[in-house]
């Protein structure tokens, strides 16, 4: 057996982000994602970005958080009612049905042309 130093047995040897560190919603990105659902649905408070409600609000992956999806990028974040298997929720339609999944495929590559090209543009520097 080789023989380790005493400092490089105390050297952490992993660097690699956890993916709790990857998939984790920023503040930062609440308060745009907040702000993005007042400005694209035209209210004073944060809602739904499907159905339009102000009640039980959560954050929801777009690329979902159990495949690494980022959570310090707006365009992967979006505000749905309730939470993933919570029936009869956006979230959990979102999450758990074909039709939801397609929707958040879409609404995310939408959500990139809002910070690539359109007004998102001037709240976060989008970055492909």
């Amino acid at each position: 057996m080789p023989a380790y130093s005493k400092e490089q047995q105390l050297r952490k040897t992993s660097h690699k982000r956890k993916r709790g560190d990857i998939t984790k919603v920023t503040p930062q990105v609440r308060n745009e994602v907040n702000r993005r659902s007042m400005e694209l649905l035209d209210v004073d408070v944060p809602v739904c970005e499907r159905c339009g409600t102000v009640k039980n609000l959560s954050k929801a992956h777009i690329l979902e958080a159990a495949h690494m999806g980022p959570g310090d990028i707006p365009w992967n974040i979006m505000n749905l009612c309730g939470t993933h298997g919570w029936k009869g929720t956006c979230h959990d339609w979102a999450d758990n049905t074909k039709e939801g999944r397609a929707y958040k495929k879409q609404y995310g590559a939408m959500l990139r042309l809002y910070y690539s090209e359109g007004n998102g543009k001037y709240f976060w520097k989008y970055a492909a």
